[in-house]
C-alpha cells in the first residue's frame, strides 16, 4: 500500500488533539495494510509501531459481549438473567424500589442505570477487585431505572465479566483467552 499523505495528516491531527504520549494507527484497504506510529511508545522509548502493545480500551467490551453470546448459545447463561443470579454468595445486586432488577443484557447494552465509573481505586488482584465491585454495587442508591436510559458504563462491564467468571467457574481472563483472544491470535 502506498503512503497516503492526506491520511497521515488527518491521523497526525487526531494525535495532536488527544494529547496522548503515543498513538498507533492501522489503515486497511482490501488485503493491504499500513501501520503508522506517532509520539513515543514509552518514556525514553522510540516511536510506536505495529508491534507496540496498546490498551484495547472499549474494544474489549465487544469481546465480553461475544463471550456472553457464546455462553448463551451453550445454555450456560441467558442475557435476561438477573445479575443477582451470578452474584457471589452474600452479595447483592439490589433492584431499586419499584424497578426491575439489572440483567446481563442491561450491563451489555449500557442500560443498567449504573454510572460510567465506580470511583473504586485500581486493584490488580482480580478476586479483591471483584469483591470491591460487589460491595460498591450493594451500596448504590437511586439512578436511572434499568432498561430505560443508555448511560455508558465501564463498571457494568466489570460486573458482566464477574458474572461470566461465576457462570464458568473460571477466572474471566482465562475464559476470554479461550473463547476470544487465543482463537484470534491475540497473544498479548
Amino acid at each position: 500500500m502506498r503512503d497516503d499523505p492526506e491520511t497521515r495528516r488527518a491521523l497526525a491531527a487526531i494525535f495532536a488533539e488527544t494529547h496522548a504520549p503515543g498513538m498507533v494507527a492501522a489503515v486497511v484497504r482490501g488485503d493491504e495494510a499500513v501501520v503508522w506510529g506517532y509520539g513515543v511508545a514509552r518514556r525514553g522509548g522510540g516511536r510506536p509501531n505495529g508491534r507496540t502493545l496498546v490498551r484495547l480500551a472499549s474494544i474489549s467490551k465487544l469481546f465480553t459481549n461475544q463471550t456472553l453470546a457464546a455462553l448463551a448459545v451453550e445454555g450456560r447463561m441467558r442475557p435476561n438473567d438477573p445479575l443477582q443470579r451470578w452474584a457471589p454468595p452474600g452479595s447483592l445486586a439490589p433492584p431499586r424500589p419499584g424497578q426491575t432488577p439489572i440483567t446481563l443484557v442491561h450491563l451489555a447494552t449500557h442500560t443498567s442505570g449504573l454510572p460510567r465509573q465506580s470511583g473504586l481505586a485500581y486493584e490488580a488482584d482480580p478476586v479483591r477487585a471483584s469483591a470491591a465491585r460487589w460491595s460498591w454495587l450493594g451500596r448504590q442508591g437511586a439512578g436511572p431505572p434499568p432498561g430505560r436510559t443508555a448511560v455508558y458504563s465501564n463498571i457494568a462491564y466489570d460486573l458482566l465479566a464477574d458474572a461470566i467468571s461465576r457462570a464458568t467457574g473460571r477466572p474471566y481472563e482465562a475464559v476470554l483467552a479461550e473463547r476470544v483472544t487465543r482463537p484470534l491470535g491475540l497473544r498479548d
